[in-house]
């Protein structure tokens, strides 16, 4: 976002801030800092394609995580075909005591 910022920033009067090459070309700020390709329109193009360009991305991140959300599966008890009820009591710590033993 920062470097987007710059490219307008460097390109904003691209056509008041016209330095002479050594062959007495004009050379532009836009085009020396960002590329010869570039001129104040083509940078504002470029910028505005990135942004909606994000923008498309971190959509179809969310998409992408609501659809695998929906998809995740659910456990539920056989006997009565509900989820468990997981409440803790106050007077516990644990839901359940399990015990190992060390092959040692």
């Amino acid at each position: 976002c920062f470097s987007l910022g710059i490219i307008l920033k460097h390109c904003e009067k691209d056509h008041e801030n016209f330095q002479y090459d050594s062959n007495g070309g004009n050379i532009s700020y836009c085009g020396m800092f960002i590329g010869d390709y570039f001129n104040s329109y083509r940078a504002s193009l470029v910028v505005i394609l990135l942004v909606f360009g994000m923008l498309a991305l971190t959509l179809s991140f969310i998409v992408i995580l609501a659809i695998r959300k929906v998809r995740e599966p659910i456990v539920y008890i056989t006997s009565t075909g509900y989820p468990p009820n997981l409440e803790l009591p106050k007077e516990c710590s644990y839901h359940m005591f399990m015990s190992h033993v060390w092959g040692t």
